[in-house]
């Protein structure tokens, strides 16, 4: 809901996603999701903004008074040039086979302060990835060549 005092507004009620496909289908595409993990969900967007959003398909959208947001983050552009935000990531891509890294301990703790993390690419060895340890989904990275690059929040940074 609108926060008092927010100066950030909504100007345009959310909406469902014009292809409720897209994400899915690039979910098991590029990271081996299987589209059954998004079966209970609805995807969103405000027209005219090209953000993408996922929520409860028991979500009831509404326009009074326009809400900040719906649900969780999924992307900023749509696929295929969209970037995974890490929620998202962290939410739905525990079960991912493809373009994952799984970091050990000392290596995970580089990646969240941001450090360049030294890897043996796999799968498109290139572009955006699940980052992971044995236990849990750390967030969104991206490959360059042989180096693993955190694209955390640097709110998240570990000190």
């Amino acid at each position: 809901m609108i926060r008092e005092g927010s100066s950030l507004r909504a100007s345009v009620a959310f909406e469902p996603y014009p292809d409720q496909e897209i994400v899915p289908n690039w979910c098991f595409f590029w990271l081996g999701l299987d589209r059954s993990v998004f079966e209970n969900s609805v995807f969103v967007h405000r027209p005219g903004s090209p953000a993408i959003w996922v929520a409860s398909n028991q979500v009831h959208l509404i326009d009074t008074p326009l809400p900040e947001t719906v649900g969780l983050l999924v992307m900023r552009k749509p696929p295929p040039k969209g970037k995974p935000t890490s929620v998202f990531l962290q939410r739905f891509a525990d079960g991912a086979t493809k373009n994952v890294y799984t970091l050990d301990a000392e290596d995970a703790e580089r990646f969240l302060r941001r450090d360049p993390v030294q890897i043996v690419p796999v799968d498109d060895a290139r572009s955006y990835c699940v980052v992971r340890t044995a236990d849990f989904v750390l967030g969104c990275g991206r490959v360059n060549g042989n180096t693993l690059v955190s694209e955390v929040p640097r709110s998240w940074m570990s000190s």
